[in-house]
């Protein structure tokens, strides 16, 4: 009996797809170039998931803290969020259940606004996954 090898194009230990498919997608929200700020009560749409891709765990890191005790989630309409995050507090959060969760066809994670508007944070969505290009 032969050992026959079927990797390829190997880094190290690591096949070099796993570390092409290993991502991280992060957009940053100023609500201060938001007309009107972000209001209490609306959902912004903050960041494009791709098509195949697996979601790990997703975040948001305020930069900016804003002056109101304003929150925001993290949903693509299924998955469940832990919490809100307070905007008016430097740091990071890490936000949702049902990860992780498979988008074949790709997804929008968006976050309600709530208890108050927000006018000055800025805050980076974060999303950590694979993706499946192939």
């Amino acid at each position: 009996m032969a050992t026959i090898d079927l990797r390829t194009e190997i880094i190290g230990a690591v096949p070099s797809h796993g570390v092409r498919d290993h991502c991280v997608l992060k957009e940053r929200i100023d609500a201060s170039k938001v007309a009107g700020g972000l209001v209490s009560g609306n959902t912004y749409k903050y960041l494009t998931i791709p098509a195949k891709m697996i979601v790990h765990k997703v975040h948001i890191r305020v930069v900016t803290a804003d002056g109101a005790a304003g929150t925001t989630t993290l949903t693509d309409g299924t998955i469940v969020p832990k919490a809100a995050q307070v905007l008016n507090a430097l740091g990071m959060f890490y936000g949702t259940t049902d990860l992780p969760k498979y988008f074949p066809d790709g997804g929008i994670l968006s976050g309600l606004i709530a208890t108050a508007d927000i006018t000055t944070a800025i805050f980076d969505v974060i999303v950590e996954g694979i993706l499946l290009a192939e």
